[in-house]
């Protein structure tokens, strides 16, 4: 489909806020799975060729708007950051595996960096079916913490973390939600694999149930092309599964690093 951008603006040096208008997704989608986004429109529409995936950060079902969150990293996503408002991106979605959405649970859900991406529509989704919620959310620094969720009115508890200590608990992200496991029936989290392993140990160690969002890059974004494999443990058996249509969402204990 096509998604006219309605907003484009950068919070950070290098991340961006981008919402959409298109009809007819929000119907289909879950909480987790991705879309895959042109980055550039107009007379450059196809260069670069591949979309790139992105999980949205939040959906306004009466506005038929789509927001996602970027970071710049390379070519496309400088693109991507440059295109104004009316230009006319490619979207399709929705692709891949959603979140399990636990009931009336007690619910942890860590996030690092632009791992907040799927965390927020996870966490209202949630808010939606009767949890009790905790957004851990860490960063290096206050100014890689997306802005308008620190300034946000939310139907979670919010707990910021910086390793520099420049906004909320100074140090990992994991740090402070080690403190908190035991009370949590179901854990989420989605950010950088260093964070993500430490998640996992600490669910294992607590024996939480845990999933994950895993971050690959992907090209195809339907499974052709298998450039997104990760090493999934099913049984006693290690395996290789496509990030883009077996996941990104995997059982947080099947995930070997």
């Amino acid at each position: 489909m096509n998604a006219a951008i309605v907003h484009n603006s950068l919070w950070s040096a290098r991340h961006g806020l981008l919402t959409l208008k298109a009809a007819g997704f929000a119907e289909v989608y879950k909480a987790g799975q991705m879309c895959m986004l042109s980055v550039s429109g107009g007379s450059i529409a196809t260069d670069p060729l591949l979309r790139r995936p992105f999980a949205p950060y939040d959906i306004n079902i009466p506005e038929n708007t789509l927001s996602i969150i970027y970071a710049i990293a390379g070519r496309g996503t400088l693109l991507l950051s440059q295109q104004p408002v009316g230009t006319i991106l490619s979207l399709s979605l929705p692709h891949g595996k959603p979140f399990t959405i636990v009931k009336n649970s007690k619910a942890a859900l860590i996030a690092g960096g632009v791992g907040i991406a799927p965390m927020h529509f996870l966490a209202k989704t949630l808010h939606d079916s009767g949890c009790d919620l905790t957004l851990f959310y860490g960063a290096g620094t206050a100014a890689e913490l997306y802005t308008p969720l620190k300034e946000g009115d939310l139907p979670y508890r919010l707990c910021l973390c910086t390793e520099d200590g420049t906004l909320g608990y100074k140090g990992a992200v994991t740090a402070i939600f080690e403190k908190e496991i035991s009370s949590f029936g179901m854990c989420y989290t989605c950010g950088p694999k260093p964070m993500m392993k430490a998640v996992q140990a600490l669910c294992a160690a607590n024996n939480k149930p845990v999933e994950l969002s895993l971050e690959e890059t992907m090209a195809c974004g339907i499974g052709v092309c298998a450039g997104c494999m990760v090493r999934i443990m099913e049984g006693e058996t290690p395996v290789m599964k496509r990030c883009c249509t077996e996941g990104p969402v995997f059982d947080g204990h099947s995930v070997i690093w």
